[in-house]
């Protein structure tokens, strides 16, 4: 026998939520998707507090909501997801290749826009030795034929001056050479100064992109890191670790807004 019926649809809550981490002292500006993982739970349990006396009643119960925790299996082990979870506790070096030479890669000019080339040095420099010709003329000069930039990913791009040798649409071929990075090392051990997280948990709606989402405003990882290495013949099931976040009070934001928020966009 029925009861009741379902009130309010949009209230059901389906499927998965995407984590994102950021440095608390970048706030929600600096969050990032940390990828791919299992069984992202939160879990607020507000602890009761009572004041009594041996010689009387109770004289006030009150909630003190101080902390809660994200917990889940991350799937995407890499050196940037492992420098956030740790953060404070690990280190992070990258590790310089060998300067590698290209030569006459092709790259079209159109109009004045700036056009990457297809490798960059792994410390966001410009590339060095640029040599830029033009089939069938030749040598070129830079910041007048051509000038050069670097964009804010690092890559080193070209791009041609009005009226000068290169027409619109034109090819240009560029040698040149880049010192990529090849891995990143990352190093524990010792003492330091806990850096504090800020994390997100957000599950988005198919059917119309709405979001249920939890920020937790200070967060710091209690849980380590954890791998459970598999069998090699078990190679379409990626390692996992496992993820404890708690969320604790961040004491600059004001009084009942300052351990998370819930926004609510699927059943406002």
């Amino acid at each position: 026998m029925a009861h009741t019926t379902v009130l309010a649809p949009n209230s059901l809550k389906f499927g998965s939520a995407m984590l994102e981490l950021g440095l608390y002292t970048g706030g929600v500006a600096g969050l990032a998707d940390i990828g791919a993982g299992n069984g992202f739970t939160f879990k607020f349990e507000p602890s009761e507090e009572v004041v009594e006396f041996d010689n009387t009643d109770e004289y006030a119960v009150y909630y003190n909501a101080k902390s809660a925790t994200v917990t889940g299996d991350l799937a995407e082990v890499n050196a940037a997801n492992v420098v956030k979870i740790l953060a404070g506790i690990v280190t992070s070096t990258p590790v310089t290749g060998e300067a590698t030479p290209v030569t006459g890669e092709a790259v079209v000019l159109n109009d004045t826009a700036a056009t990457r080339l297809a490798d960059k040095n792994g410390d966001g420099t410009e590339v060095a030795t640029i040599v830029v010709t033009e089939s069938p003329s030749g040598a070129t000069v830079r910041n007048t034929d051509y000038v050069i930039s670097v964009d804010a990913e690092g890559y080193t791009c070209i791009a041609r001056i009005p009226s000068a040798k290169f027409d619109d649409g034109e090819t240009a071929l560029v040698s040149y050479s880049y010192t990529p990075y090849t891995a990143v090392q990352l190093d524990a051990g010792g003492s330091g100064a806990r850096t504090y997280l800020i994390a997100r948990l957000t599950n988005t709606r198919p059917s119309d992109s709405k979001k249920f989402q939890i920020t937790g405003w200070k967060v710091k990882s209690v849980g380590g890191l954890e791998w459970g290495f598999g069998k090699d013949s078990e190679a379409n099931k990626p390692i996992t670790t496992k993820v404890t976040l708690e969320l604790i009070k961040d004491t600059t934001r004001a009084n009942g807004q300052q351990l998370f928020r819930i926004l609510d966009e699927q059943s406002p």
